[in-house]
This record gives C-alpha cells, structure tokens and sequence, in this order.
C-alpha cells in the first residue's frame, strides 16, 4: 500500500503541529491544502515540515475542492490509498501504522473492496476505553478525519460534492461509495482524538446535551446538505436518513436552547431548507 495523506488548514493554531507530528512519520507524504486567506508564520513553519507538500490558492474554497485536487494528485503521483485529516485531530501512538498493518495482514487481495478504512473515533469531551479492541467491524459511514480513503474507489464513484462546502461531505461519499459496492471499515484498535467545533456540555433533565457552538454559516450547510442526502439517498439507506432528519430537528433545538446568535443561526437553518 502506498499511502500519501492530506490535511485541509483553515486559520490553524499551534495545536495543529502536535496533530501533524501524530501520523506524518506513518505516511509517504503530506498533502498540506491551506483554505486560510492568510498566511501566517505558523503557517510557514508548516511548509517547512520533511514531507510536507503544500498549496494554497488564498482563500477558501471549502472542504471539497481541496480533497478533490489532493487526490487527482496523488493518483498522478502514484499513490494508491490516502489519509484524509481535519487540522484539530490526533492519532494515539502509532495509530496510522498499526492500522495500515492490521488491515494488509487480515485483508490482503481482498483490500480492493473496502472504500475507506477509519479508525475509532474518540470525540472531545469522551473518555478513552484502556481496553484496546483489535477487531475489524463494517460501518455505515465514516467521517473525514483519520480515514484512509481507496484512490481507486474515488476514480470509480467519483469527486467529492464541491458544493457541501463543509458539512456532511464526508457522509454523502461514504453512502456513495456504499452505493457503488464498497465496504466502510473500522479498525478499533487505533483511536484518533477529534475535536467538534467550541463544544459546550450542557446538563439537561437526564441527559448530557453536546452544543458545538458552530459559526451560523456551518448551519446553513448543515441544513442544507442534510436535507440534499434525505433526497438523493433514502430510497437507498434509510436509517441514514432517519438520522439526518433527527439531526435536523435536534440541531435546530439546541440552537434554541443554548446556543449564542439565535437569531442569526435560526435564519441561517431556513435558509438551508430553502436552499435545499
């Protein structure tokens, strides 16, 4: 497996080295694709990075375009498989090896099958398991960060949706993929950290409510591109819908509850509805 991965940057801060220096030495190289307008010293100091490759057109031009331009690149460049990373995830020890490994050693000739390889994600405010489990189990979707995406399933089921922006991207391509007979894994035995938004938990009658405390714009795409998969996908996987349809209703209520700029993210929700 020749491996290559990419991380999208937009407006990093310093945690983003410590994040890099977690999987880069597992990898041939880096992608490094900077949505940001500016470029900071911090951002400098990445370019700097062994095996780091970098690109910036200086601006955003959102999640899609970039993952779109990283792999036709990488098939160019001989790659067969690639690590797609958000900027505020991590890998624990080794993650990345031990996941490539585990999976050549159980898979082998039938590895072309399998879409995206992901591992086990631990989202920030969950506490970690001591217990490493070392199976193998199929999943229905896998987000962007920390999985390893087949460059020939995305030549055959094609780019990634431009127009998503930021949101659900990475859920729209793992039902794509599904549709096109691949196979979603996920190795429990190596964990990447991963950060949601400016997460808030709030304590509410028995339950424990995450607010991510998105930008109103996040919203929008979140509406929109929620509602875009209900249409396009659930003659096809429809308890995926059913969940998009929960995470309409729920996002909208705990924008109500407790979420800052009410009114501004409410607009933004409708607007995505209309839009859709």
């Amino acid at each position: 497996m020749k491996i290559a991965g990419v991380v999208v940057l937009y407006n990093p801060d310093e945690s983003v080295i410590l994040n890099i220096d977690s999987y880069i030495k597992d990898i041939e190289l880096l992608y490094v694709f900077d949505n940001s307008e500016i470029k900071t010293e911090l951002i400098v100091e990445i370019e700097k990075i062994n095996k780091v490759k970098y690109f910036s057109v200086g601006k955003n031009m959102g999640i899609g375009y970039a993952l779109n331009y990283v792999c036709e690149m990488a098939v160019k460049e001989g790659y067969d498989w690639l690590l797609t990373m958000d900027q505020d995830s991590y890998f624990e020890p080794n993650g990345v090896l031990k996941m490539i490994g585990e999976f050549e050693k159980k898979f082998g000739r039938d590895k072309e099958k399998i879409g995206i390889i992901s591992p086990l994600i631990v989202y920030e405010g969950d506490k970690a398991e001591n217990e490493v489990n070392e199976n193998f189990q199929k999943i229905s979707i896998a987000i962007n960060s920390g999985g390893i995406l087949n460059l020939k399933a995305f030549l055959k089921a094609g780019k990634f949706r431009e127009d998503y922006f930021l949101d659900r991207i990475d859920f729209e391509y793992s039902l794509r993929l599904r549709k096109q007979g691949y196979e979603l894994l996920r190795y429990n035995g190596s964990r990447l950290h991963h950060k949601l938004g400016s997460l808030k938990v709030y304590n509410f009658l028995l339950f424990k409510i995450r607010v991510t405390n998105h930008h109103p714009t996040r919203h929008y795409y979140m509406t929109k591109n929620a509602i875009n998969i209900i249409k396009n996908y659930f003659k096809f996987f429809p308890s995926h819908c059913l969940y998009e349809i929960k995470s309409v209703i729920f996002d909208f209520c705990k924008v109500i509850l407790f979420e800052k700029d009410k009114f501004e993210k409410i607009k933004m929700i409708f607007k995505g509805i209309s839009d859709s």
